[in-house]
């Protein structure tokens, strides 16, 4: 993400197409802003962020005030444990909610599980993830995705 090394987690070829080896998404957060999210583990990165320690995990660029988006200013917004984020909007509330898959366990085995809906906020062109909301404590929210049956 930071420009040198290897290239292959690096936003090529347009937003909601295959860049090698994942996706990228481009979702809202909150009303009008727009985030890009790169789902890129540690042995896909750049040889200067593996260096930094960096397990990778789900990535997230924010256009600056000129409306461009840079790679460079690529935010790692989860660790190695989530993949593929997206940001859905509750359909009766508006807000914004960050799923993700569970990418490993603690004892390095799969999961693949969907997350629990987590809050997403964007300030100051960074974004922050609010703590998971166990199904068991939350009503599942309305997804603002489909048609309900009726």
């Amino acid at each position: 993400m930071d420009g040198q090394g290897d290239e292959r987690c690096r936003p090529a070829g347009g937003v909601g197409v295959d860049a090698g080896t994942g996706r990228i998404r481009e979702d809202l957060v909150g009303d009008e802003h727009l985030a890009v999210f790169r789902s890129c583990l540690a042995p896909d990165l750049a040889a200067s962020k593996r260096a930094s320690g960096t397990t990778g995990g789900i990535w997230a660029i924010v256009p600056g005030a000129d409306g461009r988006w840079d790679p460079n200013d690529a935010q790692q917004l989860t660790d190695d444990d989530l993949y593929v984020g997206r940001v859905i909007r509750e359909r009766d509330t508006g807000e914004s909610l960050f799923f993700a898959f569970e990418n490993v366990a603690p004892d390095g085995s799969f999961v693949g599980r969907i997350t629990d809906p987590r809050s997403i906020s964007l300030q100051d062109r960074r974004l922050t993830l609010g703590d998971p909301r166990p199904a068991a404590s939350a009503e599942v929210p309305r997804l603002g995705i489909g048609t309900p049956a009726g």
